[in-house]
């Protein structure tokens, strides 16, 4: 259920956020139900309703349990409790990968459906034409770089990133992709403090820190 332009005119937009970079620090919580939103909606600037609902909330063991149809009904359920925040919507695996027009087809739903402001994916370079496509579309997008939780299986476990040269230069191309492709800000998640760091200097879109640095420009907690 969408919000009505009331409703919508109160709230942060992803565009508001996107000004932030550098300024005071962007609070991000996770939710995944009404009555959480309703607690939280007055003291955050960002509502992630994330794929980690699959083992907060159903028991899995990963977020790969995760599907377009739970991350709707959760994302409508954050939405009616909250007025405020800038509420988005997790893109669960297996919703974008495949090509730009499955992302944008993916995304549509999830904003059509929930009403949220947002949408975010996973990954960087590998996904730059999904976040180019969604953004094009009119939907904004936030990216996710770092340790990424859809993958952990295919990297045997949640792994620190930003310990070697070589991964290091990897997170910076990554981050240059997603704020090349649009995105309005960016979730740096699992990644060595200094690292995390010298991203946030280095890019001119907000970073949010998952586990990274106190030097991003906002923190998020699930």
């Amino acid at each position: 259920m969408a919000p009505d332009a009331s409703d919508a005119d109160q709230r942060i937009s992803a565009r508001s956020i996107r000004r932030r970079k550098g300024g005071v620090p962007i609070v991000c919580l996770t939710a995944y139900t009404y009555p959480v939103a309703r607690l939280l909606d007055d003291h955050v600037d960002l509502l992630l309703v994330g794929d980690s609902v699959a083992m907060v909330l159903h028991g899995h063991k990963t977020t790969l349990g995760a599907s377009l149809e739970m991350m709707i009904a959760h994302g409508q359920a954050v939405m009616r409790g909250s007025a405020k925040a800038c509420v988005v919507v997790d893109m669960p695996a297996g919703s974008y990968e495949d090509s730009p027009r499955q992302a944008v087809a993916s995304a549509r739903r999830i904003v059509k459906e929930t009403g949220c402001q947002a949408v975010k994916l996973e990954g960087g370079v590998a996904v730059a034409r999904q976040i180019a496509a969604i953004v094009a579309a009119g939907i904004p997008v936030m990216g996710h770089i770092g340790l990424l939780p859809q993958s952990v299986e295919s990297e045997g476990g949640y792994k620190i990133k930003g310990r070697s040269e070589e991964n290091v230069a990897a997170l910076f191309r990554d981050a240059d992709a997603v704020e090349k492709a649009g995105a309005f800000s960016v979730v740096i998640e699992g990644t060595v403090e200094t690292v995390a760091a010298d991203l946030t200097r280095h890019i001119s879109i907000p970073t949010i820190g998952i586990g990274a640095s106190g030097d991003c420009d906002g923190q998020s907690l699930v």
